[in-house]
């Protein structure tokens, strides 16, 4: 009688995985040594959705998220959060010193539930800065005042970031985990506070790694507000390539960098293939995969322009819209 713990199955030749044409990694016409070979790859993937020449796209996340959302703008789409004409001062010049960028899953979350209602904002969040207020769930770059401009600014944008539920698109780009917050409040602040506020009340604010259930209950969140107020929606979630500026935990910053964004990537994909409405663009994929030389400035933080003509291109194409040949991210690459 044959050993049952030595018989060995052949897999079956073809299975349902198959039907892409991109499976395979050395072998057929896409095999994906191949296409890696010709230095820039932006990995093909099924669009749940497609979008109309018109449609409307809110954009929120990190610097990576303002340099597609400006590459999108120039193809021809509206893209909502990208307004000169906007009375908030932070979105005119917010395509250069990124004011209204955001990191963190939980404060992006938590900006949609002040959207919402912006009562639910924190006044006691705000934080003394010398002689000034600060508001530690902007950009820490944002500027400071007094306590009754500062809630102000803030009803400003609240309003600007209610323009993702009118929006046909909103595409949430993931930075970081690693989040500080305020004890006080119990909210994710946007940055590590400044070394001058966190001098005044050291035990006021802490940073932690939000592990993959919590990123996933933020996509919840986030997923949740905007179906909520805009059934037909759609959305797209991608992960920032950029790495960490610096680590806060004891780890080489090379391996903190590349444990949060797996919890990243790993919430983002679950997030997708458990929600029709949402589909996961492999940006960060594209970046780490394509010729290093070919992708990063010399920094080893900032991607190229032609790196994010060819993840804009290949995002545009993808949702059912083309870019211009004239147009200034049709760049080869």
């Amino acid at each position: 009688m044959a050993d049952q713990g030595r018989t060995r199955r052949r897999p079956p030749r073809r299975t349902e995985a198959r039907a892409t044409g991109f499976e395979s990694w050395s072998t057929g016409p896409n095999n994906a040594r191949g296409r890696i070979a010709k230095g820039v790859v932006v990995p093909e993937g099924v669009a749940g959705f497609r979008l109309t020449p018109r449609a409307r796209v809110f954009h929120v996340g990190p610097e990576f998220a303002r340099q597609l959302e400006a590459a999108l703008a120039a193809a021809g789409v509206r893209v909502t959060s990208r307004d000169p004409e906007h009375e908030l001062r932070e979105v005119r010049e917010n395509p250069v010193r990124g004011h209204l960028n955001k990191y963190s899953p939980a404060s992006i979350a938590q900006e949609l539930d002040w959207a919402v209602d912006p009562a639910r904002f924190p006044r006691e969040g705000l934080v003394p800065a010398g002689d000034v207020m600060a508001d530690p769930f902007l950009h820490e770059r944002a500027a400071h005042g007094g306590i009754e401009a500062l809630l102000a600014r803030r009803r400003q944008v609240s309003a600007y970031f209610a323009q993702a539920f009118a929006a046909d698109m909103v595409v949430v780009t993931l930075g970081t985990v690693e989040t500080w917050f305020d004890r006080r409040t119990k909210r994710a602040l946007n940055n590590p506070p400044l070394q001058r506020i966190y001098d005044e009340e050291p035990d006021r604010f802490s940073v932690r790694r939000l592990d993959t259930a919590e990123v996933g209950a933020n996509l919840k969140t986030i997923t949740s507000r905007l179906k909520a107020r805009n059934p037909k929606q759609k959305v797209v979630l991608t992960v920032s390539p950029v790495p960490l500026e610096r680590t806060y935990g004891p780890e080489d910053v090379i391996v903190a960098n590349f444990a949060g964004k797996s919890v990243l990537h790993a919430a983002a994909v679950e997030c997708a293939a458990a929600l029709p409405q949402v589909d996961y663009f492999p940006a960060y994929e594209a970046v780490l995969t394509s010729d290093p030389a070919l992708v990063w400035q010399p920094d080893r933080r900032t991607v190229r322009d032609e790196m994010i003509a060819a993840i804009t291109r290949s995002f545009v194409e993808r949702y059912g819209l083309f870019i211009a040949a004239d147009s200034k991210t049709a760049g080869s690459a």
